[in-house]
């Protein structure tokens, strides 16, 4: 086969078009990735390094503490709620955890909805639990930002932009370990187990 100058866009456009074509079908198999391995039968918990994303801390009309709040701190849950499932190596039966993420949402949640009970409320277990773990993560994680003081009696400012992680990658990574998950159970109902 001799080359022929005058083909050249032609073996460039084939050279550009296999490239982006490779490049297209790893992005789609990256992104529907499931973490399960049928074969293997592995469920994992594997969330991308988090970018940093700028966000606006506002009031909200959202998460009142009322019926309609009480919709909006569950939409703040993954499709499989606050946990997650990892089968280990040698092992067929997933173990269930809750992402630190998700166990506190959760925390809240259940603050709101023990909130809305009528008085005289009893404080629960679970309820006391929560604030537990609400001001032990709060400690763990302790946010040194300096937010303004907006007058003499000590109240926040309402508003201000900070830097966060992108926590949607901890979403992203619950919902395939959730999609991971049905299709090992679905597997195991298959089976009779």
């Amino acid at each position: 086969m001799t080359y022929s100058p005058s083909k050249r866009p032609l073996y460039m456009a084939l050279a550009l078009t296999t490239l982006l074509s490779a490049v297209l079908l790893l992005y789609q198999i990256q992104r529907n990735r499931v973490l399960f391995n049928e074969k293997a039968r592995v469920l994992s918990f594997d969330v991308p390094p988090m970018d940093l994303v700028a966000m606006t801390i506002t009031d909200t009309t959202h998460y009142d503490l009322n019926d309609k709040g009480s919709v909006d701190f569950a939409s703040l849950m993954p499709s499989g709620g606050h946990t997650i499932h990892i089968t280990g190596p040698g092992s067929e039966v997933p173990e269930t955890f809750t992402v630190a993420l998700f166990h506190q949402l959760k925390c809240l949640e259940i603050y709101h909805r023990e909130y809305l009970k009528p008085v005289p409320r009893q404080v629960t277990a679970e309820l006391r639990g929560c604030l537990n773990y609400l001001r032990q993560s709060l400690l763990c994680h302790a946010n040194t930002r300096l937010e303004s003081i907006k007058n003499d009696e000590v109240k926040a400012s309402k508003q201000y932009d900070t830097v966060c992680r992108d926590w949607t990658k901890v979403y992203e990574a619950a919902e395939r370990n959730y999609a991971g998950y049905c299709a090992w159970d679905l597997g195991r109902s298959k089976e009779g187990g």
